[in-house]
């Protein structure tokens, strides 16, 4: 996480399982839940946390609660 806070030369996007320890991590990132559907063995949605470079457009926070991937 301390080399996304620094800056980066290139746009970048991840997510990670929504927990406390990622959001401190990327809280100065504005970390987005979102859910994420997994069908391995049974359909679920999970939450997961998406995090992406400052300078790339995402969805306002208001829509993005909705948005499933």
């Amino acid at each position: 996480s301390e080399r996304l806070h620094k800056g980066t030369h290139f746009n970048w996007l991840l997510t990670y399982d929504n927990c406390d320890l990622i959001w401190d991590l990327y809280s100065k990132l504005n970390p987005c839940p979102i859910g994420v559907r997994y069908s391995a063995n049974q359909r679920t949605v999970g939450s997961e946390l998406l995090v992406a470079d400052p300078s790339l457009q995402l969805p306002d926070s208001q829509n993005s609660r909705k948005l499933i991937i």
